[in-house]
């Protein structure tokens, strides 16, 4: 249900997208810093929302603890984001999130990322018989002292050398 919000999206909207009072860029450049607070796991669960049922639009919030002051309440951002990653706007309940860019709604994106990431990124090894699959062919019982022990390279070898003679 996430979108796929990745580090270009986050560049986008940060840096190059215009601000909604000014017009201008935002050049938020010290909020991309915002992925420090994912490393320090100040971004608690992740929950995103469709806007209506058959929308690809998106709605992410978490709760992001402050930078500053780390004994008061979390904060809320929250992005409103379509399915393939690109932002259309975001809000945080702090003093620059009026101006939907703060190093919080930085850190809710790059949770979004970092989820993303891990969860296609996942080992082949940690799902099951993802490398081959198993193959089932019956066994028939045999006694030990008719089983032939010699490799395939040696039934080769000798095989070669009968039909040569």
């Amino acid at each position: 249900l996430l979108p796929r919000i990745e580090y270009p999206d986050i560049y986008n909207y940060l840096i190059t997208a215009p601000s909604p009072v000014t017009k201008e860029d935002l050049k938020a450049y010290k909020s991309l810093e915002g992925y420090k607070y994912v490393l320090a796991g100040w971004v608690g669960e992740l929950s995103a929302y469709k806007c209506t049922e058959d929308s690809v639009k998106r709605v992410v919030k978490a709760k992001v603890r402050h930078s500053q002051s780390v004994s008061s309440p979390g904060l809320l951002p929250w992005v409103a984001a379509e399915q393939t990653g690109a932002i259309i706007c975001a809000h945080c309940t702090c003093k620059a999130g009026l101006g939907e860019a703060c190093s919080h709604i930085a850190a809710l994106l790059f949770a979004v990322d970092v989820h993303t990431k891990v969860k296609e990124n996942t080992a082949c090894t940690s799902t099951s018989c993802a490398w081959l699959a198993p193959t089932l062919r019956t066994v028939e019982y045999v006694q030990v002292k008719d089983i032939d022990f010699t490799s395939p390279t040696a039934k080769r070898v000798c095989s070669a050398q009968s039909s040569s003679s």
